[in-house]
């Protein structure tokens, strides 16, 4: 089976999505499936998630070889990026960029349509999953429908996400009776998905496919008292929108059953304000970290997290 796995463009530096996207692809490589990274954009020859993709032998490909439109957008991107901490201080500015953003995107993309669907049509895939409801995924469900390709669409997130997506679902709405599967991360999302869009006959679940930590090898590490197992995790997101549990309602929850109390909770966050910080600390995390982080900060926070009984706040 010739699987494709499909995305408008990388969004990183930093994306849940890509992660997730490049993970899949390397996983299923290493199994021995035929299994192709379908952009609809080309990215940026020193992306991350790109890099990983060519050195583990993974092909990847895009429909549109030139987007001069697309590669000014995403320098333009790159600098707001950059300044981010600066518009967060200009009342609803983030919420405008969004906006710009999408409207643009979604203009850019309609014009390739045709480009989508005539490679669709001379690569004949056997099965086009594609991954989350970004500017591209509707126009990647239709072509790969009107060429006869089955079409797994497989989103990412939650029904509980920001206003300022739903534009990109109202979108996807019209589109996803033309997929042949859709699928969430897990039961409680199928779930969700479900009752948001009834027309829908049923969402799968396709779980995370995860790689081992390279921290985990690392010998500076001290080994963790009593041999007990430490897991790391993730219980949900510190901003609104990302999740069921904002991070702090989490971490309240957390700190009331007897079972989980003393589980040692670091905050890893974009968000640098004081008041984030206080109220994740008010709530139990015992770490708070913000991004972009380094890798020894993070080693030394972790280090003082498994290595004591009693940890103390790392600020």
């Amino acid at each position: 089976m010739k699987i494709a796995l499909c995305k408008s463009h990388f969004f990183g530096p930093v994306s849940g999505a890509d992660e997730i996207l490049v993970t899949y692809a390397i996983r299923l490589h290493q199994a021995g499936h035929d299994v192709h990274v379908v952009l609809l954009y080309k990215p940026a020859e020193n992306d991350r998630y790109y890099e990983r993709l060519r050195q583990s032998g993974v092909a990847a490909s895009y429909i549109i070889q030139r987007s001069f439109a697309f590669m000014i957008l995403r320098s333009l991107r790159r600098v707001i990026s950059s300044f981010f901490l600066l518009f967060l201080l200009i009342p609803r500015s983030e919420v405008r960029l969004r906006k710009i953003w999408q409207v643009m995107m979604d203009l850019i993309s309609r014009v390739h349509y045709s480009n989508c669907r005539a490679y669709f049509s001379r690569t004949r895939y056997d099965l086009l999953h594609v991954f989350t409801p970004d500017t591209g995924a509707a126009l990647m469900i239709r072509a790969g429908h009107e060429v006869g390709v089955p079409v797994l669409y497989h989103e990412m997130g939650t029904p509980h996400h920001l206003p300022a997506l739903n534009q990109y679902y109202r979108r996807l709405e019209k589109v996803l009776p033309l997929c042949s599967e859709v699928a969430a991360l897990s039961p409680l999302l199928a779930s969700q998905w479900s009752a948001r869009f009834p027309f829908l006959s049923s969402v799968s679940v396709l779980p995370l496919i995860t790689e081992d930590c390279e921290m985990r090898t690392l010998a500076a590490i001290p080994p963790v008292r009593d041999k007990e197992e430490t897991i790391f995790g993730y219980a949900a997101r510190i901003e609104p929108g990302k999740g069921p549990l904002v991070l702090v309602n989490a971490l309240a929850q957390l700190r009331q059953s007897p079972s989980t109390r003393r589980i040692p909770v670091m905050v890893v966050t974009s968000r640098a304000g004081a008041k984030h910080r206080d109220r994740a600390m008010k709530e139990g995390a015992v770490a708070f970290l913000t991004k972009p982080v380094q890798e020894d900060q993070l080693t030394e926070a972790v280090e003082q997290l498994i290595g004591t009984e009693a940890p103390q706040p790392v600020a």
